[in-house]
């Protein structure tokens, strides 16, 4: 009687699963509510598939939780998941689906819109304006957009040198959610005819 309440809790355990994987919201904090979920999935896996289900199921996680978390506009989590090097590379030949490089700058930053060369607009870098202290830069004779760098964090990446891409992590997501949930089905249907035998 024990063995089969055991079975039972474990078989409910994989359909809750099923469901609450399917049942992940897209919004910001997602990601963390995708690391919950999978990782209770993932330890059902881990107790009752066999090794290559469970190296398959591994893969799949990983893919769904980088795809869900650009989808939920958190591109520096997906990085971190897909495990960026030093260099700016990505160690998965599946991320590009997710993320490309800016298109729009090169190193994450743009020539500043507002000054000439990092000075103050209004005073032109001398820091007075009519025989008194600039009001914009407070006396800096300094760009306040730029900080007298001339250059600005790129408005499309942010500054992180990449940018997400919705479609192809749309789809990704759908087709990881599709196999996570197929994996998990497989197991619970190898559980009930372990069951009925």
């Amino acid at each position: 009687a024990r063995r089969r309440e055991l079975w039972n809790t474990r078989c409910g355990q994989l359909r809750q699963a099923v469901d609450d994987l399917a049942a992940l919201p897209v919004r910001d904090g997602g990601s963390v509510q995708a690391e919950i979920v999978t990782a209770r999935a993932q330890a059902l896996m881990d107790e009752m598939g066999s090794a290559e289900a469970k190296a398959d199921f591994r893969a799949w996680v990983l893919r769904f939780r980088c795809a869900h978390a650009v989808r939920c506009g958190e591109l520096k989590e997906a990085l971190r998941l897909l495990g960026r090097r030093r260099d700016g590379t990505i160690p998965h030949e599946w991320a590009g689906q997710l993320i490309q490089p800016c298109s729009v700058c090169q190193n994450g930053t743009i020539i500043c819109g507002s000054c000439t060369r990092g000075r103050c607009p209004d005073c032109r870098g001398s820091g007075r304006k009519d025989n008194s202290i600039c009001a914009l830069c407070n006396g800096t004779g300094l760009c306040v957009e730029c900080r007298g760098s001339g250059r600005v964090s790129c408005p499309e990446c942010r500054g992180k040198k990449v940018a997400a891409e919705q479609t192809g992590a749309e789809k990704m997501r759908a087709e990881a959610l599709g196999k996570l949930t197929e994996l998990l089905r497989h197991s619970l249907e190898a559980m009930e005819q372990r069951k009925n035998w």
